[in-house]
């Protein structure tokens, strides 16, 4: 990481990356650092800027989201060896955000056919029946004003209306 300084010490409790997991390995490896008892701290200086180009790997929304999906099953794996089952509800809302998110974006690619088995995955994480609902209305939507206006009718609506939908979607604590 191009931002990241840490001891020796440290990176030798936490390991290597895990190579299988290309394009989520960081995420992988600091949930490692955190099971392993590694302390954080942050600064608000900013050191670098990021450009993606569009051979990144981030650059494809859905196969970085089926990326994460995997490093989640990684990360509940090591929690569970671990023995820190306390942390495992974590999972079905990460998973929940991830499959919703790759249906998004299939949708606004007009694959729909795609964004609905994705749906049908998001709603296996859902823990919340109203939550369904603003679920089968962010996949509708799309499909049925195409996906040139989404960004019209958000404008329309205003980000208050908005931050009220997201509110909704929140998981439940």
């Amino acid at each position: 990481h191009s931002s990241v300084m840490l001891r020796r010490s440290t990176m030798e409790l936490i390991g290597r990356y895990n190579e299988n997991l290309r394009g989520a390995g960081d995420f992988e490896y600091w949930w490692r650092a955190v099971l392993r008892g590694a302390k954080f701290a942050y600064t608000t200086r900013t050191f670098l800027e990021l450009h993606r180009d569009a051979q990144s790997l981030t650059t494809d929304k859905v196969a970085a989201g089926l990326r994460h999906l995997r490093a989640l099953q990684v990360c509940e794996q090591t929690a569970c060896e671990t023995g820190r089952n306390e942390l495992l509800p974590l999972f079905q809302d990460a998973r929940y955000r991830s499959w919703h998110g790759i249906m998004l974006e299939q949708v606004l690619r007009g694959k729909r056919r795609e964004g609905f088995a994705s749906y049908r995955e998001s709603i296996k994480y859902e823990r919340r029946i109203y939550g369904l609902t603003v679920e089968l209305l962010s996949y509708l939507f799309p499909v049925v004003i195409g996906s040139r206006r989404v960004e019209r009718v958000k404008k329309w609506i205003g980000p208050h209306y908005l931050e009220q939908i997201r509110k909704l979607r929140q998981p439940i604590k």
